[in-house]
């Protein structure tokens, strides 16, 4: 503490600057100092808070993308696997055809006759 002129003025720590008309000018400053420090913590808060929720939307659209293309190549694999299923299938039913049919005496007349 620290007197200045005749005494009238006094600055302490606790109550800042004391006998003048400036008082109330120097606590209202500090009161906006302190409202400024919790508003600058709400703020730093709330831009982490918004960070994350877009890093969630980005990693939820992401792994949307991830999952749907991961759904479309099994059921094309799928697909392929079963289309080469229903062909060997459809070959071996055409062989058994084309065998029986050669075996047909009525198809071994008309093979020897050359269709005539």
């Amino acid at each position: 503490m620290f007197v200045v002129g005749s005494g009238e003025r006094v600055w302490t720590r606790s109550k800042g600057l004391t006998g003048t008309p400036g008082v109330n000018l120097i606590n209202r400053w500090r009161q906006a100092m302190q409202t400024s420090r919790f508003s600058l913590r709400t703020t730093i808060i709330g831009i982490l808070v918004l960070m994350s929720m877009a890093l969630v939307v980005m990693s939820w659209e992401t792994y949307r993308t991830l999952a749907l293309d991961n759904q479309r190549q099994a059921l094309s694999e799928l697909v392929e696997y079963e289309k080469d299923e229903v062909f060997e299938h459809l070959e071996d039913s055409l062989r058994d055809v084309g065998y029986a049919a050669q075996h047909a005496t009525a198809f071994r007349r008309v093979f020897a006759n050359r269709d005539q």
